[in-house]
C-alpha cells in the first residue's frame, strides 16, 4: 500500500494506492460488519500504514460530519460542500498560521461549536 499526502494530522487528504487495496478494503468492510477474523488483516494494514487508521479514526471529522449531515438533505451536495468549506476556513482562521497540535484541536472544537 502506497500513501500519498499522508499528513492527515494537518487535515490533508490521504490517497492510498496499491495492488492489495481491494483486499484491505474488504477486510475493513468485514470488520465493520463484526467479523473478528478480519481484524488481524486490519491491524496489519494499520500498522504498515498509519495514515489509514488516522483517516478512518478521525473523530473530529466524524464530529463535523454529523451536524453537516443533519443540516442538509442527502441530495443537497452543494450545501454540504459549502458547510464543510466554511468550517475548514473558520478552523484555519481560528488556528492561525503554523498552529501547534493543541491550537489545532481547540480551533476544530471552536469551529464546531459555532
Amino acid at each position: 500500500m502506497e500513501e500519498e499526502g499522508h499528513d492527515v494530522a494537518k487535515g490533508q487528504e490521504l490517497t492510498v494506492t496499491a495492488a492489495d487495496d481491494e483486499k484491505v478494503v474488504q477486510a475493513i468492510q468485514r470488520a465493520n460488519r463484526g467479523d473478528q477474523e478480519a481484524m488481524s488483516e486490519v491491524r496489519d494494514a494499520f500498522d504498515a500504514h498509519p495514515g489509514v487508521w488516522r483517516l478512518l479514526g478521525d473523530l473530529a471529522q466524524r464530529a463535523e460530519d454529523a451536524p453537516v449531515g443533519a443540516a442538509f438533505r442527502d441530495q443537497d451536495l452543494a450545501g454540504r460542500e459549502a458547510a464543510r468549506r466554511y468550517l475548514a476556513d473558520l478552523r484555519t482562521q481560528l488556528a492561525g498560521p503554523d498552529p501547534s497540535a493543541l491550537e489545532r484541536v481547540v480551533a476544530e472544537r471552536a469551529a464546531l461549536a459555532l
